[in-house]
């Protein structure tokens, strides 16, 4: 099987949905100008198979995506504040605008400030994070 994972820009963040599936989210650092056709451009989610070897889907990004918790047909995106933001189109549908998240790119360069701790609990659909007023707890919708 030949695996065609290629790309374009920066990679910012990689997480598994599932056994056959990794979420990869692209900055809008271009490192290869030629992206093959079968690659991940700028400021893009991507959903790779592997047992396939290739893109699932891709989607563009409307800007940094920061620290990621994969869930269902959602990424929980976790620059600034935490985003619903759905993998096939990359269109945010739901936000959570009073609970701070840090402006953290990658998983290297944590941002200024850095972000608060963050617990994240794929496997059952919830993350906490700590802030000023204590620890803000969410789980996601079980339906």
């Amino acid at each position: 099987m030949e695996y065609g994972f290629s790309f374009g820009a920066e990679i910012e963040n990689a997480a598994f949905l599932d056994n056959e599936n990794i979420v990869v989210a692209s900055s809008d650092e271009v490192v290869n100008e030629e992206v093959p056709a079968s690659g991940l451009g700028p400021s893009k989610l991507g959903l790779w198979s592997i047992a396939k070897g290739c893109w699932r889907s891709t989607a563009d990004l409307s800007g940094p995506i920061g620290t990621i918790m994969p869930w269902r047909d959602w990424v929980i995106s976790f620059h600034e504040h935490p985003k619903a933001i759905e993998i096939a189109t990359g269109k945010i549908v739901y936000r959570w605008d009073t609970i701070d998240s840090g402006k953290q790119n990658g998983s290297i360069a944590l941002g200024d400030p850095p972000p608060p701790p963050i617990a994240l609990d794929p496997q059952n659909g919830r993350f906490a994070i700590f802030g000023p007023e204590g620890i803000s707890v969410v789980s996601l919708a079980r339906d």
